[in-house]
């Protein structure tokens, strides 16, 4: 079986192809689309030699895996053949983990000697993610390896980060892993804007100030950004956590609460989307607590236009 391997290389210096001198694999190839190197490296494995397919990879099947720098939910589109799309998620707990699912996202039902099943996978956008990589594993068996290279389409899966799309072919002779790498940024800090505190939104005689619906002083804090209760119990309320006091989560929470009201009035420089997505983020991340915090307070602590 061959493995075949696609990695983008971040760089500002011109592309560069990796040799291989494995004469039993035959020579790489590095393929530069748009700018972007990919090494691309054939990884023979013998199956009558004893050689197995990776855990977790069997014949005919797509692994789906995403990778980041903070923890978040990512949702893909796939089709088969283009035909009706279909909907999966992946979910990053920390920063660094790995989802690669319960099992491939696709498992095909075309013989070894039929002609391979496209698959194309589009990674929805989200606000702060960037998709810094795609990398394909083709798992082929050595029997269908010659001197000359594979068969085309073997060799013709490829991606283009751009757009964050991944195209691969799939027959029960092959398997393929594909894993998507991002890395999450926070916004910049505003440049003049409009913002008000936590301390003007604690106050009940700006409770008439608050848009509500959909969100009122009592709404759970907990229910409102979609967190467990790691950090407060579900009792505590939006102006609650408006009002804490003290660094760490609790900064990031009255805050968050601050931003997001402000998001939905209509003058910060998030989306209430953002403002919930960033919360979710740092509570899954302990190390975007402060980042973020300090993000949410510089919108929030400029001019607030409310009486």
């Amino acid at each position: 079986m061959t493995r075949f391997r696609v990695t983008t290389l971040a760089f500002a210096a011109a592309a560069f192809a990796v040799a291989c001198a494995d004469p039993v694999t035959g020579p790489s190839r590095t393929l530069v689309p748009d700018g972007v190197a990919r090494a691309v490296t054939p990884n023979v494995i013998n199956f009558k030699g004893g050689q197995t397919y990776p855990t977790g990879v069997d014949d005919g099947q797509i692994i789906l895996c995403k990778t980041g720098d903070a923890a978040g939910t990512f949702s893909f589109s796939v089709s088969v053949n283009s035909g009706a799309a279909f909907n999966v998620t992946r979910t990053l707990a920390s920063a660094g983990a790995t989802d690669c699912g319960s099992g491939p996202i696709y498992q095909t039902a075309v013989s070894g000697n039929g002609a391979p099943e496209l698959v194309e996978i589009i990674e929805a956008a989200q606000a702060n993610w960037a998709l810094i990589n795609v990398d394909i594993v083709q798992h082929l068996g050595s029997g269908i390896y010659n001197a000359g290279g594979y068969t085309a389409p073997r060799l013709d899966d490829t991606f283009d980060v751009s757009t964050r799309y991944a195209r691969l072919y799939i027959n029960n002779d092959m398997a393929r892993t594909v894993t998507f790498t991002n890395d999450y940024t926070a916004p910049p800090p505003p440049v003049g804007g409009l913002g008000c505190t936590p301390g003007y939104w604690k106050q009940d005689q700006h409770f008439d100030s608050w848009p509500n619906p959909p969100y009122a002083p009592n709404n759970s804090f907990n229910t409102t950004f979609g967190i467990g209760t790691n950090w407060f119990p579900n009792s505590l309320t939006l102006v609650q956590a408006a009002g804490l006091g003290g660094g760490g989560k609790s900064a990031l929470a009255r805050h968050a609460v601050a931003s997001l009201l402000n998001a939905a009035t209509g003058f910060s420089g998030f989306t209430t989307a953002q403002v919930i997505a960033a919360v979710q983020a740092a509570y899954n991340n302990a190390s975007l607590i402060e980042t973020n915090k300090n993000l949410f307070a510089a919108y929030n602590e400029q001019r607030c236009p409310l009486n």
